[in-house]
């Protein structure tokens, strides 16, 4: 009877040992898997920042005869990884659309190359969200199959232009500087003065004059600025930036497809 009795409580120890140690190695396992997702999700977010930084440089070499192509490989070659990552990079980006947005200042990161007369007065128009960023990728690469990510976000129907470049009170004597240039240099025709001079479209009037002024008023600066006049008679939303992009198909229609890289 008293082996009996031993035997049990033996028995009762170890089925506690057994789930001491069941429980333990739960544990770990839980605290293991939560160190490697934070570890993926950190690499992802230096991989997604590493491929803006590809993006830039190919923009900012992408004019260069000896490095145009060893910059674009690079950062087709960044998409490609990303791309066939699929899956983990979309549930990460999925996890932080859901995120209360950061620190507005710690949330801003630059998406495009900024020229030397643009960084001297314009650095906000190249910050983007890094919401709005993530949702590029997730469209243009993961839904599109798209080779490199739009130019600019600007005007991109996935992106709310009004959080970046809305109409404000403030810039109403340099709309109206803007308009009095554009009317003495373009041969304009009613409906175009009627359009820079409807005080609504405040944001292109300046966008125009700030193109004139970063690219000079060369015969095919006007040629598409005239262009982007007459697309907005129809569309009136896209931004001269979104424009920018669709122009290019014009722009270098004449190049063969290595010129154009």
């Amino acid at each position: 009877m008293g082996q009996l009795i031993l035997q049990g409580y033996i028995g009762e120890k170890n089925k506690f040992v057994y789930m001491k140690h069941f429980i333990l190695i739960i544990a770990l396992h839980l605290i293991t898997s939560n160190i490697l997702a934070q570890e993926t999700s950190g690499q992802m977010e230096i991989d997604l920042k590493d491929l803006l930084k590809k993006k830039i440089d190919y923009e900012k070499f992408k004019g260069n005869i000896l490095l145009r192509d060893s910059v674009l490989t690079t950062y087709r070659d960044k998409i490609d990884q990303i791309k066939n990552n699929k899956k983990t990079f979309s549930r990460y980006i999925n996890a932080e659309l859901k995120q209360k947005s950061r620190d507005e200042k710690q949330n801003m990161i630059e998406y495009r190359h900024l020229s030397i007369t643009e960084s001297n007065s314009n650095l906000r128009q190249s910050l983007i969200n890094r919401k709005d960023f993530y949702k590029i990728v997730k469209y243009y690469l993961f839904c599109n199959n798209d080779t490199i990510l739009p130019k600019d976000f600007r005007g991109l129907s996935i992106i709310d232009e009004k959080d970046y470049n809305g109409y404000n009170i403030k810039n109403r004597p340099l709309w109206a500087l803007a308009v009095k240039y554009l009317s003495t240099h373009l041969t304009l025709t009613v409906n175009q003065k009627k359009f820079i001079k409807d005080e609504i479209n405040q944001k292109h009037v300046l966008e125009m004059k700030a193109y004139i002024d970063e690219n000079g008023n060369k015969t095919d600066t006007i040629e598409f600025i005239m262009w982007a006049l007459e697309y907005w008679a129809t569309q009136p939303k896209p931004s001269l930036y979104h424009l920018d992009n669709v122009y290019d198909a014009l722009r270098f229609q004449q190049y063969s497809p290595k010129e154009k890289n």
